[in-house]
């Protein structure tokens, strides 16, 4: 978070990735949790976020003298655009989501494997 002249912040996230265009969109979503999460905290005072952006690097030359090798990592900045009732669309089509009765479980569903997995596992960390 950078705190700006007028007094509102940026959010910057550094990524270690491919900056295609297509990837870059992959974390808005992200970065608008991170204003909401600032703007409407549970304790604090709230921050006014006026810019979110992405600093991407990608290695795009490697060099190796001496017996070690020199990597370029040239960052790309995308800003992101701040779209606070898409968030809240985004987070509400969730909740009602979540709301709804789990569905029946299939045996050949592969997502139908992790349902059980905190079940097998949570003796292993029950300290009781």
């Amino acid at each position: 978070m950078v705190k700006q002249s007028d007094g509102t912040y940026l959010i910057v996230d550094f990524k270690i990735s491919d900056p295609a265009a297509e990837k870059v969109a992959k974390y808005q979503t992200q970065l608008q949790a991170y204003q909401y999460a600032f703007e409407h905290p549970a304790q604090g005072e709230p921050k006014e976020i006026a810019k979110l952006g992405l600093i991407v690097m990608y290695p795009d030359r490697v060099k190796f003298a001496k017996g070690e090798a020199f990597l370029s990592f040239p960052p790309k900045w995308f800003e992101i655009d701040i779209k606070r009732d898409e968030f809240i669309n985004f987070i509400q089509n969730i909740q009602k989501l979540l709301d709804e009765p789990m569905p029946p479980e299939n045996l050949n569903c592969k997502w139908c494997e992790y349902r059980h997995h905190g079940e097998k596992y949570a003796h292993l960390f029950n300290n009781k």
